[in-house]
């Protein structure tokens, strides 16, 4: 799960993560950008020190305690300076992965250049992030493993697959006024209802409509 800047400082990262662990995350990001802060790959984004986020990511340590739970530190910090951004991001997730996080994760490298430096120079498990149209070039998971890395995610690529279905089908109910020619770029109704697994519900809400009948009967 990803979990922004943590909602605060190192405290309020212990109760986060410990709320986290109730719901039955897991594992989470905890990042170095300061508030509000911005998607990674977006210009003008702002990062706290170093040393603070590695209290945070020591402080989320802590609370995890025995938990079966998984904390990826990530530095935003590339995107602060051309010149010097990428060496701070290293050192960062190295300092991170010293405050006992079990993965790092610099966002937004540039090239394929940039990757292969994070992936020999950071310590430990490394994330690598495909965001279709970001500034980071798309890999296939073989060719990210050969660079040094170990988990890809991929945050917007249903999102966005969603948002161009939305737009095409939207288009054609404004042209046409009718999606007949076009049913076979949508879901049908059965395929929804088996995706919900609408048949569970129907099965809960059969008990407990039996349990009222009985009660009414039974007064």
């Amino acid at each position: 799960m990803h979990n922004d800047t943590g909602g605060g400082n190192a405290l309020n990262v212990q109760r986060t993560v410990k709320d986290l662990i109730a719901a039955g995350a897991a594992g989470c990001f905890l990042e170095d950008q300061a508030c509000p802060k911005k998607c990674g790959h977006m210009h003008g984004k702002q990062i706290i020190p170093a040393e603070e986020h590695a209290a945070k990511i020591a402080s989320a340590r802590d609370a995890i305690g025995d938990s079966d739970f998984v904390l990826v530190a990530r530095t935003d910090a590339r995107a602060t300076s051309a010149k010097t951004g990428l060496s701070d991001a290293i050192a960062r997730a190295n300092l991170y992965m010293e405050a006992r996080a079990d993965a790092s994760f610099v966002e937004a490298p540039r090239n394929d250049n940039e990757l292969k430096q994070i992936g020999c120079q950071t310590k430990g498990y490394r994330v690598c992030n495909m965001l279709e149209g970001g500034v980071t070039p798309l890999y296939t998971p073989e060719e990210l493993k050969a660079m040094g890395f170990h988990l890809i995610v991929h945050p917007l690529t249903a999102l966005y697959a969603s948002a161009r279905a939305l737009v095409d089908v939207l288009k054609t109910l404004k042209e046409s006024g009718t999606t007949i020619d076009h049913l076979e770029k949508m879901g049908t109704f059965e395929e929804f209802n088996q995706l919900v697994n609408l048949e569970s519900w129907l099965e809960i809400e059969g008990r407990y409509s039996n349990f009222k009948k009985a009660v009414e009967k039974k007064y």
